[in-house]
């Protein structure tokens, strides 16, 4: 037998023990195969590198206070502050970032969301706690923004961040449980840190 005639012998021979095993995976991929498993994959990654940020907050602005040589950092004071750290954080993971973007009327007024990723139709939303910004008013502010945010073309997953250092709401989790769910199609996610 020639070189030619054992290598075609071989392949076919390879053909014929590797056609089962790739009708048996085109099989389970057409019985398992979630389409809405599959919908969902993006909006899944984009909020597990949104929350990653939001855990990992605090950690950052502890650590860009320490520079070199006692050098000068910013100082987290109020939100505006977090969400200029913050929008510099989603620039690792996200291209198109739409900051103060404006939201639809609600109950005779309007506001505009902190951040919309458009293209991953996510809105972020950040708020800081203070003296003056209480859980309870972080609550009912949320409960507002929810509301407000089901209204938006490009919502469908909304993440509020409440940046607490001061640790002034006493039980995080609780909230974080009452408000984040998923509602009239759109998932809210509720971070403290």
């Amino acid at each position: 037998m020639t070189t030619q005639q054992e290598y075609e012998r071989q392949l076919k021979q390879g053909l014929e023990k590797g056609c089962p095993i790739l009708e048996s995976m085109i099989k389970e991929i057409e019985d398992y195969w979630d389409e809405n498993n599959i919908n969902q994959q993006p909006i899944i990654l984009t909020l597990d590198k949104i929350k990653i940020l939001c855990n990992k907050f605090d950690l950052f602005a502890r650590q860009i206070k320490n520079r070199h040589s006692n050098r000068s950092t910013i100082e987290i004071i109020d939100e505006y502050d977090v969400q200029d750290l913050f929008h510099a954080l989603l620039t690792l993971y996200f291209d198109d970032i739409k900051d103060e973007e404006p939201t639809p009327s609600y109950a005779g007024g309007s506001s505009r969301v902190d951040f919309l990723l458009k293209q991953e139709q996510t809105i972020i939303e950040l708020k800081k706690t203070s003296e003056n910004l209480t859980a309870k008013k972080v609550g009912e502010q949320l409960i507002i923004d929810i509301a407000r945010y089901k209204s938006h073309p490009d919502c469908k997953t909304l993440i509020c961040f409440v940046y607490d250092p001061e640790r002034r709401i006493k039980n995080p989790r609780g909230l974080e449980n009452d408000l984040s769910k998923t509602t009239d199609g759109m998932i809210v996610q509720d971070c403290i840190n």
